[in-house]
């Protein structure tokens, strides 16, 4: 909803962070902007959480479509994720459920990944040139190409992105 809204802004964005927490966190992945992995590893460096054996992981993973950055990306915005190590082995069961409740919210975790999204909104804030810039269409399809998710995303009916909007927005459909 937000890119549709928005869509005449989305120039002018410099990053989508995507926090889907559920534990410790562990990583940091751009969604396939590989130029946005040396500032992320300056934050892993910086970033503390209980009981890691070293700093975050960063990588330039593949832009997944089930993330709730998909949307950004496909509009080629930049997009990095924070990625979560289960504390709770039961998680599992209930994330995305009606039990999916407060009660069940890792506090240490949260807390951890509002110091790393400070981190993140400061580093990014002062940099002198933007990271990574927009990529045109033909710029994602192709690195939703080398990623091998064309086909997918078209059964899943994620792709384009004309696809989707049409798909939420439009009446009768």
């Amino acid at each position: 909803a937000y890119t549709k809204a928005h869509a005449d802004e989305l120039d002018e964005a410099i990053l989508m962070v995507n926090n889907d927490v559920v534990g410790r966190p562990s990583s940091l992945v751009s969604a396939g902007f590989a130029e946005l992995c040396p500032d992320l590893e300056r934050i892993a460096r910086r970033a503390r959480v209980q009981d890691a054996k070293g700093p975050l992981a960063v990588s330039s993973g593949n832009p997944t479509w089930a993330l709730d950055y998909f949307p950004f990306v496909a509009a080629g915005v930049p997009a990095i994720g924070i990625g979560c190590e289960m504390v709770d082995p039961d998680a599992s069961r209930y994330m995305h459920t009606r039990a999916d409740t407060v009660d069940k919210v890792y506090a240490l975790g949260l807390t951890e990944c509002a110091a790393i999204n400070a981190q993140i909104a400061f580093t990014f804030a002062n940099l002198p040139a933007r990271p990574a810039v927009r990529k045109t269409r033909a710029e994602v399809e192709a690195l939703l190409q080398q990623c091998e998710l064309l086909d997918a995303l078209d059964v899943l009916a994620v792709w384009p992105p004309e696809r989707v909007l049409q798909r939420y927005f439009e009446e009768g459909v």
